[in-house]
């Protein structure tokens, strides 16, 4: 949380000092609240390319090489207010988690293989500030074998997932982020990555502490407009722990994904329709071929086939 009352989300180092962030929460009128601190008002709807694009005015901005383009950055060095973080295990925070939630984390931990070692809590329960109508946001730290091995064990678990009503409503909001048919986006529901829990609706997510906190060096460099291809991947590549998610396909070809709308199924392997940019990517072994999907520039998308 900056000092000003913003809450920023953060997605990646980009060097020794400046990291790449999402403008989550404004201090304002509104449900959520800090503990002894103050009202936040929620300004992001979807983490659609768009959605993150809308709210550029809330923070610094500067052009990144890295990407080519504009994004939101956060000054680590002149930092004012609090950081929310925790770092898996979190089993010595189990008490204060169930205090927040309910008792949910407790009840996750029944349910999720590996979640006490390999779990953290994000977005309104890692600030303290979460409500009776809020989800409850899983992030699992893939940064070892045994977590990794949850994380497959979990794909596989059966969970209860969302009722066709509620299904239905994601599908539409996400879809309209993106001008995407409501259709396409319900296909890259998997209810491992969005289930119910009791009363609550639970949201699964993977990242890589690892590759999220080196410094960018990964050059992208879009080379043409958009095309489609056909593309398959193994599961559970580990550069879909990163951001961008990254995949090496077995064409050869690196798909880039900067929306996670995307993530569960590619996670899963297989293979996917791809509309995206035609784009190089420098990687420390040389330049490789790329596709880029998940931007604001143009309409892509992947689909399960």
């Amino acid at each position: 949380m900056a000092g000003d009352g913003r809450v920023l989300l953060y997605v990646r180092r980009l060097n020794a000092a400046k990291i790449l962030v999402v403008p989550k929460y404004i201090s304002g009128p509104g449900p959520w609240r800090l503990p002894r601190l103050t009202s936040l008002r929620r300004v992001i709807g979807t983490y659609s390319p768009r959605g993150v694009a809308s709210l550029s005015h809330l923070t610094d901005k500067e052009h990144l090489p890295y990407y080519g383009v504009e994004a939101p950055v956060y000054d680590m060095a002149s930092h004012r207010g609090l950081v929310c973080s925790l770092r898996p295990p979190v089993e010595n925070y189990i008490n204060e988690l169930d205090k927040i939630s309910g008792g949910y984390w407790s009840l996750l931990a029944e349910r999720l293989p590996g979640l006490l070692e390999c779990g953290k809590p994000t977005g309104s329960l890692l600030t303290a500030s979460i409500r009776e109508f809020s989800d409850i946001d899983v992030v699992y730290v893939i940064d070892s074998s045994s977590c990794i091995k949850a994380l497959e064990e979990h794909l596989e678990s059966r969970v209860t997932p969302l009722p066709r009503s509620q299904l239905e409503e994601w599908a539409l909001r996400e879809a309209r982020a993106r001008s995407l048919p409501a259709s396409t986006v319900a296909r890259l529901y998997r209810p491992w990555a969005r289930f119910i829990l009791g009363r609550r609706t639970i949201s699964f997510s993977a990242a890589s502490w690892r590759l999220r906190w080196r410094e960018e060096r990964r050059i992208i460099h879009v080379t043409g407009g958009p095309l489609e291809v056909k593309l398959r991947l193994e599961p559970l590549s580990p550069g879909l722990a990163d951001f961008p998610g990254i995949a090496e396909t077995r064409e050869g070809i690196q798909l880039i994904v900067y929306d996670g709308l995307f993530l569960p199924a590619l996670y899963e392997g297989g293979v996917f329709r791809v509309r995206g940019l035609a784009a190089t990517i420098t990687l420390p072994g040389g330049d490789a071929e790329a596709v880029v999907v998940g931007v604001r520039e143009a309409l892509t998308f992947i689909e399960p086939l």
